[in-house]
């Protein structure tokens, strides 16, 4: 049974003395806030990024492919190279068209620069096809997207991003002739607003025919493409992969104990290692805050072992009046996990608070998720921790004689 007027004389003697160790009591409530508060601003926007990461990728689809060149740093470091050139994306349009769609290149233009009267940018500038409206998810505000016709016939057509014509200072844009790399093109769309994407802004981009993008670069040399495609049917899937590779292999000349020097990634694939990065970065998140509250932990049994020596009178006292080794371990006990929980509670306050007031700086894509239930965990990981460092000072008071404590 409940003994609740014990409960009740322990509970008070608590609070006075939380009242009269004030400093001391907001040190240790601060020390676990600060820990907790910077844990749930990370987790936070962890979910966040995830959410939206489920989203960007959910747009282009489960049956999307995405064939890239690939070499390890190690082998990038020999000064090894891989590409996959323009005959290779011919040979894998040819062979695979039965059961793809949509198949999209992409190039891109190196050391960009996009200049209008006294005006320049340097825009990341890519060289695709009308497909890439519908891979990508990039959709025209003004005029049109580049066609079949403006790729077949290499025309100076661009699409631009908001980002772009801001730098150059553009109001009306279509129509508009800009200079690239010195040669002269016409703007015929402007791409609606994306906003930014882990850091990357979206919107500073030129889309130019891919065609076209190949002739300025030299028709003679091998560029590395970048090769986008959807599968008609899904479960073809793996069929697809294994006649990309086998095409790969042969023209890369790969022997049988040489590895793929490409990659052929699905949109599940990349949601799979975007996801698993995000995940190591909260595990990090949560070790390095977990070991701040382990010192932190160090220094509140510091605190409580010192309080010892300031209360010895009062502990003194309590156990001259018949106050048992209970009642004493009781004290120190409720005092730190009243202290660490108060802080957790704290610190998931601030850090709610803090999401919210930044989640305004972000783009309206950006749904905030708050992790609660790892809030619930955290809260009784405080109180967990307070019991855990009272149980030295506790220990300590309770082996005091009554009669050296009331001397001292």
């Amino acid at each position: 049974m409940i003994n609740y007027n014990y409960s009740v004389d322990v509970f008070k003697h608590v609070l006075e003395g939380l009242k009269i160790n004030g400093l001391k009591s907001g040190l240790v409530i601060l020390s676990v806030a600060i820990g907790v508060t910077t844990l749930i601003l990370g987790l936070t926007f962890s979910t966040t990024l995830s959410k939206s990461l489920v989203w960007q990728f959910e747009n282009l689809g489960s049956n999307t492919v995405t064939v890239s060149s690939f070499l390890p740093l190690s082998e990038q470091l020999k000064g090894n190279k891989a590409v996959i050139n323009h005959d290779e994306f011919e040979i894998i349009k040819r062979e695979l068209s039965d059961i793809t769609s949509n198949i999209t290149p992409l190039i891109k233009v190196p050391q960009a620069h996009v200049q209008i009267a006294d005006k320049s940018a340097n825009p990341s500038i890519v060289g695709s096809t009308y497909s890439y409206m519908q891979m990508r998810n990039r959709f025209v505000e003004e005029g049109r997207f580049i066609n079949d016709a403006d790729n077949q016939l290499r025309r100076r057509s661009v699409v631009v991003g908001a980002t772009v014509l801001e730098q150059l200072e553009v109001k009306k844009a279509i129509g508009r002739y800009i200079k690239i790399n010195h040669e002269w093109f016409v703007i015929v769309g402007v791409l609606a607003s994306k906003g930014s994407f882990f850091g990357v802004d979206l919107d500073d981009i030129v889309i130019m025919p891919y065609e076209t993008a190949h002739s300025l670069l030299g028709n003679g040399v091998d560029q590395d493409i970048l090769i986008q495609m959807t599968v008609n049917d899904v479960s073809k899937l793996e069929h697809l992969r294994q006649s990309v590779t086998n095409i790969l292999r042969t023209t890369h000349q790969l022997s049988v104990n040489q590895d793929n020097d490409f990659k052929i990634e699905t949109t599940d694939e990349l949601l799979g290692t975007f996801n698993s990065v995000l995940k190591i970065v909260a595990a990090t998140l949560i070790s390095v805050v977990g070991l701040s509250l382990v010192v932190a932990s160090v220094g509140m049994v510091n605190i409580f072992l010192l309080s010892i020596n300031e209360r010895i009178n009062e502990i003194g006292l309590f156990m001259a009046l018949g106050a048992g080794r209970k009642f004493i371990s009781s004290l120190f006990i409720i005092e730190s996990s009243v202290l660490t929980t108060v802080g957790g509670l704290l610190g998931l306050f601030l850090g709610y608070l803090l999401a919210i007031l930044l989640s305004w700086l972000l783009p309206a894509k950006y749904v905030i998720e708050f992790p609660f239930i790892t809030g619930l965990y955290t809260t009784l990981f405080c109180f967990v921790l307070g019991v855990i460092v009272s149980i030295l000072p506790a220990a300590k008071a309770c082996t005091l004689s009554p009669s050296r404590a009331l001397a001292k």
